[in-house]
């Protein structure tokens, strides 16, 4: 038996042809069904310039399955290399993707992996989209793509959060499955000691219903076609139809009507302020919600008593002339990506302990897109609006955090 090594870098390169990834690991080699690689492609990231959202995502859900999960970020320009190394050397038994799915000619990560892709699954393609299309028209613009590279499970997803939590809520229901048929198609045996359904594990940000999930997880296979191709159009057509096998189905969120529409897509108000939020949050909440929104997700960023090991006593907040700018046009961005109403501050200035310091409203007619929003917008607002924090420390000490 060959025990696969999961130590080479991302950025290695291997003269190995794409074909050659068939026969690279043995049938019996049962460390390979245990391994899952993410790979970020994001050149910011990979820089260091731009926190990776996606990633740690991705890598708890496959923990949760029972994967020994290894993360790598690579530039744009380096995702050939990285796939290669990944798929031709000992590949893993799942690789997915983040990044470098869209339109542009810095997207080149379908380029990297479609090459070493025997069978496209075009049924877990499609039900991405689907997901994708009920909050986003612009989800249809992705090139996200799914298939079987050998005996490894590929899917290449867009770099943002929504994108990443419908690849886990379309997958999880079938990525079991979808390993024991590879697996009992080539003779090898998977054991991911599965104790439990992704859902259950609340660090895993998957904004869909726990109950959805549970039942996905409790219905019987027994009609699931058994070739791994048609896995997911099997799971598919038989989640179409309520009740199947004993089980609830998703349900496709109807076309809102167009009063509806018009109200989303909308800042109500994004600012940078030296004045306390607290009194602002209820105005807020009543600018925000109309009476055709049925969901208000509220993220509260609360200035708390310890950062890295450290006590804290306060924190002083500084702005970039510009930021209040940036700031207006990241949330504009976010409200014209999820059909949402978006209400966004920051503080300046000196806070307590206690006192808010970031405040993000979202309001949709529907649960999912307001939660993909709120999240979104208040990760690209910490990563990349121009806003420093100055602490003081309990041992008289004082650290500037967001300065580089």
């Amino acid at each position: 038996m060959v025990s696969c090594s999961s130590s080479s870098p991302a950025g290695d390169t291997h003269s190995v042809s794409p074909a050659a990834h068939v026969t690279s690991v043995p049938p019996g080699d049962s460390d390979r069904s245990q391994r899952a690689v993410v790979l970020v492609v994001s050149t910011r990231a990979a820089a260091g310039t731009q926190e990776d959202a996606t990633g740690p995502v991705l890598v708890r859900w496959l923990d949760s399955r029972g994967f020994s999960t290894t993360r790598r970020i690579v530039a744009d320009s380096d995702v050939a290399a990285a796939v290669t190394a990944i798929l031709g050397d000992c590949p893993p038994a799942v690789l997915i993707t983040t990044g470098g799915t869209g339109v542009t000619d810095d997207d080149r990560t379908v380029e990297a992996i479609v090459p070493w892709m025997d069978r496209p699954l075009h049924g877990i393609e499609h039900a991405w989209f689907a997901r994708g299309l009920v909050n986003l028209p612009q989800a249809m613009l992705s090139r996200a793509v799914a298939g079987l590279a050998g005996r490894t499970f590929v899917m290449a997803l867009p770099g943002s959060l929504g994108a990443v939590n419908d690849g886990i809520a379309v997958l999880d229901p079938v990525i079991d499955h979808l390993l024991k048929l590879v697996a009992a198609h080539h003779g090898a045996a998977v054991d991911h000691g599965f104790a439990q359904p992704a859902s259950a594990d609340p660090t895993v940000p998957v904004p869909a219903s726990e109950t959805r999930h549970v039942q996905h997880e409790t219905c019987s296979m027994q009609n699931t076609a058994e070739r791994p191709d048609d896995v997911a159009a099997a799971v598919d057509a038989r989640n179409a139809q309520p009740g199947a096998n004993g089980c609830s189905r998703d349900v496709q969120v109807p076309a809102d009507p167009s009063y509806v529409q018009a109200q989303v897509g909308k800042v109500v108000d994004a600012r940078i302020t030296d004045e306390p939020l607290e009194p602002l949050i209820a105005a807020a909440k009543a600018q925000t919600m109309t009476a055709a929104m049925g969901a208000l997700v509220t993220f509260d960023g609360i200035v708390r008593d310890h950062d890295e090991g450290n006590s804290v006593d306060w924190l002083d907040y500084s702005a970039h002339p510009q930021a209040a700018d940036q700031l207006a046009s990241i949330a504009a961005e976010v409200a014209a990506d999820y059909p949402v109403r978006l209400w966004v501050a920051h503080r300046t200035g000196k806070l307590a302990i206690g006192e808010s310091a970031f405040v993000v409203l979202a309001a949709s007619a529907h649960r999912q897109a307001a939660f993909h929003a709120a999240e979104t917008l208040a990760h690209r607002v910490k990563s990349e609006v121009p806003i420093w924090k100055h602490q003081q420390l309990a041992d008289g000490t004082t650290q500037w955090v967001g300065i580089e």
